[in-house]
């Protein structure tokens, strides 16, 4: 579920907002997932075995590809901006 919204920063010794998909993805990245995709396949799984789909611009995505799609470019975006900043707070590894 997405009742944490903050994850601790040991760093700034502050809460960093992170949404459910963020945290996902990271979780992914601690066990070893190395890239986007592989963080988006393995949230999807999450999602898929929950029965969940996301929710984009108040309509739900339907289907394998559209969430996958969705969640490869949430990711990518973490990748891109601000994981090592989370690193850098010793929220992520």
């Amino acid at each position: 579920s997405g009742d944490v919204s903050c994850l601790a920063s040991p760093v700034s010794g502050a809460g960093v907002a992170a949404g459910r998909f963020e945290q996902m993805f990271l979780g992914a990245h601690a066990r070893g997932l190395a890239t986007p995709d592989e963080w988006a396949k393995d949230a999807w799984d999450t999602l898929a075995r929950q029965n969940q789909s996301i929710i984009k611009n108040g309509e739900v995505l339907q289907g394998a590809e559209a969430n996958l799609g969705e969640l490869r470019a949430q990711a990518k975006e973490l990748a891109g901006k601000r994981l090592t900043l989370l690193q850098r707070l010793q929220v992520a590894d």
